[in-house]
């Protein structure tokens, strides 16, 4: 009896020794995956000489309207905290298929001819192909599926008027949702070599009358209730 309670304990011991490294090992794995995004986001932004701080700018609103809209317990999914977590992390990866866009294209100082635009649209394709080259094997799928959901989708409209795949409603992963409220409140709020900066006050009005078009009309809602926030968010 006791040399078989002495085994016991010796693979109690052993599981949980090999627990504790596990463990670490995913945290390592995870630390090294958030600098290898941080360096991709980096990247992006060398290239983008027009778009400024966009992906900082959007990551900020993301976090904000992901905040309201888990306030207000409107989408469960995002009740699960290691949900929430990816989406807040996800939206630094958003157009990383700029990185496959000709400079001369990605750079131009005016509005697109209509060949040049479908060329810029497949950034959003193309950023779910580098994902996959990039996170599919690093051990986090969790992570990985928002990062590409955010990357491919955030170009869909509510209608099925986007793009790449013409999804509508609810068959657009939330995070991609979230993520292009937050993208066409940057947009339209920034200078652009071809338009000027809309006034925050019109930026809302743009996007709540595309509430149920462009935009999940639950996202919307929160991003209203989220403008105090977002103001903040503007000044810093």
């Amino acid at each position: 009896v006791t040399e078989h309670l002495n085994h016991v304990n010796l693979l109690l011991n052993y599981q949980k020794q090999l627990e504790k490294d596990v463990n670490a090992k995913t945290a390592e794995i995870q630390k090294m995956q958030q600098q290898l995004l941080i360096s991709f986001a980096d990247l992006i932004n060398s290239r983008d000489n027009i778009t400024g701080d966009h992906i900082k700018n959007t990551s900020k609103y993301v976090h904000i309207i992901a905040d309201k809209l888990r306030s207000q317990h409107i989408f469960k999914e995002l009740d699960d905290e290691t949900f929430y977590q990816n989406v807040v992390r996800s939206a630094t990866m958003h157009d990383i298929g700029k990185i496959a866009i000709p400079d001369v294209i990605l750079n131009k100082p005016g509005r697109f001819e209509p060949a040049e635009y479908e060329i810029m649209k497949r950034h959003a394709a193309l950023g779910g192909e580098i994902l996959d080259q990039v996170l599919a094997g690093m051990g986090n799928p969790a992570y990985y599926k928002v990062a590409r959901n955010m990357a491919v989708y955030h170009h869909e409209k509510w209608d099925g008027t986007g793009y790449p795949e013409g999804k509508k409603g609810e068959e657009i992963p939330l995070c991609a949702r979230i993520m292009a409220v937050a993208d066409v409140l940057d947009a339209l709020i920034s200078v652009r070599p071809y338009k000027k900066a809309f006034p925050l006050d019109e930026a809302y009005a743009i996007i709540d009358k595309e509430a149920g078009h462009q935009f999940d009309a639950r996202v919307v809602q929160a991003f209203d209730l989220a403008r105090p926030d977002i103001e903040k968010a503007q000044k810093h």
